[in-house]
């Protein structure tokens, strides 16, 4: 090829006026007008070809770019590759070429249903550029009203949510978003009670020790010989084992739930107030027995500590501390006749 001129005609299309021998020209060379970005060095130049002869790079030319990693905007005389001759060849040319952005890759994963009050906590499992990943949030309240948060923390209530992540553009990426739907749904109720052992005549109490979702109780009963079929709402009150059964209704944020809890129902104790010594008579020698334990020489227990409670100072629930000198002295006012009865 012999010294010539170049004149551009049309987008990288270039005709030889009059080619000189050894004078590298556009027309020798094959090069890519449009390449993606990729973060990596791109090569437009794929090569230089003198007839059959590919010239070799670093022997025959050299090629150097304004930039061929990222686009250079046009305000800025756009992306450059400059072609210099060596050795045998000589000249300098240059074309333009195109970096176009790209979407980013990247990957994101969120559970399509995730239990109230579990953290909600996307995972970003594809990010090979380390690119900023940004989180948004948008859902519809019960009225219709439309939210926006960037905090998953806004998020306190059982409904269907959208997850938008964004890599916003930068270098030689474009704006890039990925969409996931995902559902908060009731989660399972804490329940938990216990029921004492009742003496019969007495109320049935059930303590609810835990109800996480505060939900309303209703409670069924049946006997611990029977199948778990015939619980009733009916509260027993006859002597026997029992089990109650506690339910808790759905709420919006959980579950229904179920607990249960073993008691009996015990007879009344068989005991006649003053009889302390229970041989049918109220005598001297019972208020004896109460003074003995008094002083701890003798320690009543069982229908002895309830006979001997005369006088019922604690109400209706006798301890080994309820039992007093009055009762004592109670129980010989009515052996002397003084009194016709303990109430």
């Amino acid at each position: 090829m012999g010294l010539g001129v170049l004149d551009k005609v049309g987008s990288m299309k270039y005709e030889i006026i009059s080619p000189n021998s050894n004078k590298i020209l556009l027309s020798m060379c094959d090069i890519v007008d449009e390449l993606d970005y990729t973060g990596e060095a791109l090569t437009p130049l794929k090569g230089i070809y003198d007839g059959n002869y590919k010239l070799v790079e670093g022997k025959d030319y050299k090629i150097t770019y304004n930039d061929n990693v990222k686009s250079v905007s046009s305000s800025k005389g756009g992306n450059v590759g400059t072609i210099t001759g060596m050795g045998s060849y000589s000249g300098t040319v240059s074309f333009d070429f195109v970096i176009n952005s790209v979407g980013y890759e990247f990957g994101l994963y969120i559970p399509e249903e995730i239990e109230y009050g579990t953290l909600v906590n996307p995972e970003i499992t594809y990010n090979p550029k380390n690119q900023d990943i940004h989180i948004q949030y948008s859902w519809h309240d019960k009225n219709g009203t439309k939210h926006i948060a960037t905090n998953s923390k806004s998020i306190t209530e059982v409904g269907e949510y959208e997850l938008e992540a964004s890599v916003y553009g930068n270098l030689g990426y474009k704006d890039t978003d990925i969409i996931a739907k995902f559902k908060i749904v009731p989660a399972p109720n804490e329940l938990k009670i216990q029921c004492d052992n009742v003496v019969e005549g007495n109320k049935i109490n059930v303590k609810v020790i835990t109800n996480k979702s505060n939900g309303e109780i209703t409670y069924y009963y049946k006997k611990q010989s029977e199948g778990n079929n015939s619980y009733k709402t009916t509260v027993p009150t006859a002597v026997g084992k029992y089990t109650v059964k506690a339910v808790s209704k759905a709420t919006d944020n959980y579950k229904s739930a179920e607990a249960t809890a073993n008691f009996e129902i015990i007879s009344k104790p068989k005991y006649k107030l003053g009889d302390v010594d229970n041989n049918g008579e109220i005598t001297v020698s019972d208020a004896i027995m109460v003074l003995q334990h008094v002083a701890k020489n003798n320690i009543l227990t069982g229908n002895q500590l309830l006979a001997a409670d005369v006088d019922k100072t604690s109400g209706n629930v006798t301890t080994s501390e309820s039992i007093t000198v009055s009762d004592a002295i109670k129980i010989l006012q009515y052996v002397a006749k003084n009194i016709n009865s303990f109430d």
